[in-house]
């Protein structure tokens, strides 16, 4: 089949656009202002949810921020004065809600992208971005012509790189100064 991939390739992008207009937009200003006025950003997420915020905290670096990665060898302890992001589709991943009941528990401001309207993960965050997507383990393709969560992922994806944009203008920070910030022993 000739044209299958920019037809498989269009659906997607149309699912993926559904899908980010449907975000709330006091929801991403209400994770914007706690990204401004934390002194350092902790990122947490398991599995592809995680993959896609460990980009989300490198560029949140890249912009002059302190971000850290919950449980890499150099994270520092987090104080009240800090938040916590977190993604996770389904909002029921064990290892990710203890580490938030903990984080709460320290007094850490705490942020979710999620598709779960009501999860464990739902209770516990301050801020929540509610990302209109598949949040069952199998998705049967019911909503999405995409396996399982994919669709959510991909739009998180989006929020987060929509969200390093208009921090990066509302900051005025250049282009050329985030790359100054990428790694160079590469």
């Amino acid at each position: 089949m000739k044209n299958e991939f920019h037809s498989v390739c269009g659906t997607i992008i149309t699912e993926i656009r559904s899908t980010v207009e449907r975000v709330c937009d006091t929801e991403v200003e209400d994770f914007i202002a706690l990204l401004l006025r934390s002194r350092r950003i902790f990122c947490l997420g398991s599995g592809r949810s995680g993959i896609l915020l460990q980009c989300f905290c490198m560029r949140l670096n890249h912009l002059g921020m302190q971000a850290h990665w919950v449980g890499s060898p150099n994270c520092p302890p987090a104080t009240p004065e800090d938040a916590l992001v977190v993604c996770s589709g389904s909002g029921k991943t064990a290892s990710v809600v203890s580490i938030m009941q903990r984080a709460k528990a320290l007094g850490v401001y705490i942020a979710l992208l999620t598709a779960a309207e009501n999860s464990d993960a739902c209770h516990i965050a301050d801020t929540i971005i509610h990302i209109q997507a598949p949040s069952a383990l199998m998705n049967n393709n019911s909503i999405s012509m995409q396996p399982m969560r994919t669709l959510f992922e991909q739009a998180a994806f989006v929020v987060c790189e929509t969200v390093v944009a208009i921090l990066q203008a509302r900051l005025n920070i250049r282009e050329e100064d985030m790359a100054k910030r990428h790694a160079n022993l590469e």
